[in-house]
């Protein structure tokens, strides 16, 4: 696979720092969607970005991975990606906000899912993860004083059937709308209204929903009142 250099690329890199000298404004947004000659962001020495988002029918080059995951300032990752055998998901640290990660998660292991620090959480497609690594999850969520994680979104394993996640140690209780309040993602009732809402005791509550092969946990902004036993 082509990964960078050559003329062309070192055109594009002196033609985008002198539009961003001129006019002294931010990146938003990077985007790669393949092409004969890739361009990424290492390519042209960007530093930070709101939002990166890669999609590729190949797996991507280790040191252009590296340097968007490791090197780069952003808020968002999405990658869609076939399976990257050799790159080192398991020292890598996310703490962007939001991480997304579609076709191929099978590199995210049980300790890289419990180590992770992003609000945001979806991992789509081909996972490794099991009931229990949600579960486990979860625990360390509800024995916690997070107040950062927002959503997390995971397919389960396709090779094994999921067992359903035992949430007793918990105390659920079903699914109130009434807990919400009225400033929340009218969009999210549909697919959390036959879930399970789990208070913490901080207050801080949460809605998890199992499907036949993917799990939803979703963090609520308010807090509730809790009686101290």
């Amino acid at each position: 696979m082509y990964t960078g250099g050559g003329p062309l690329i070192e055109k594009l890199k002196e033609m985008y720092k002198y539009l961003i000298s001129l006019f002294n404004i931010p990146i938003l947004r990077y985007l790669y969607c393949g092409g004969r000659i890739p361009v990424f962001p290492a390519n042209l020495e960007i530093k930070k970005c709101d939002e990166v988002v890669v999609f590729s029918r190949e797996p991507i080059d280790d040191d252009q991975m590296k340097y968007i995951l490791g090197e780069m300032i952003t808020k968002k990752v999405n990658l869609c990606l076939p399976n990257c055998s050799s790159f080192p998901w398991e020292s890598t640290r996310f703490s962007m906000d939001c991480l997304n990660l579609q076709l191929d998660s099978k590199l995210v292991s049980r300790e890289m899912l419990l180590s992770l620090k992003c609000p945001k959480i979806c991992m789509k497609g081909y996972t490794s993860l099991t009931s229990k690594d949600v579960r486990d999850f979860i625990n360390q969520w509800f024995n916690s004083n997070d107040t950062r994680l927002e959503t997390l979104l995971v397919d389960l394993k396709s090779d094994e059937e999921p067992e359903p996640i035992d949430l007793s140690e918990f105390n659920p209780k079903p699914w109130d709308p009434v807990l919400r309040g009225q400033y929340y993602d009218k969009n999210l009732v549909g697919k959390l209204s036959g879930g399970m809402d789990i208070i913490r005791k901080d207050g801080r509550f949460a809605t998890f929903r199992q499907s036949s092969r993917s799990i939803d946990f979703f963090v609520w902004k308010n807090t509730l009142q809790v009686e101290n036993n």
